[in-house]
């Protein structure tokens, strides 16, 4: 599931991409379902969370340049499909891959671009 983002970060694809290569994954019927479900259970268990957390942060802020701004990268990814298809905010659920990315993907770039760990 991760492997399209992960490959995304790696090529140092822009943040508009990354933005559309993340929702892309969501938008599949399964892995949109397995996300929906990993999330879920990663929210009521801290065991379940740590999982998540060294499955998925680990290898995606080492593509992102670097720890903490990794973990920018993947928090504001991540809010973006929690809000998107768990919260269900009508605005962004219902709002085009697109426009998400104008709006998200230079956020992404400014983070990725600074200087620092």
């Amino acid at each position: 599931m991760a492997e399209p983002l992960l490959h995304a970060l790696q090529r140092e694809e822009s943040g508009r991409d990354l933005v559309r290569t993340y929702l892309g994954i969501w938008e599949q019927e399964e892995a949109g379902a397995a996300m929906r479900a990993i999330i879920r259970t990663a929210i009521g268990s801290d065991t379940a969370m740590e999982l998540f957390r060294d499955s998925m942060s680990r290898p995606m802020r080492e593509a992102a340049g670097g720890k903490i701004k990794g973990e920018l990268v993947m928090m504001q990814l991540i809010c973006i499909g929690l809000a998107r298809s768990i919260m269900k905010l009508p605005e962004l659920a219902a709002a085009d891959a697109d426009v998400i990315a104008e709006q998200v993907g230079p956020l992404l770039d400014n983070i990725r671009s600074r200087r620092g760990r």
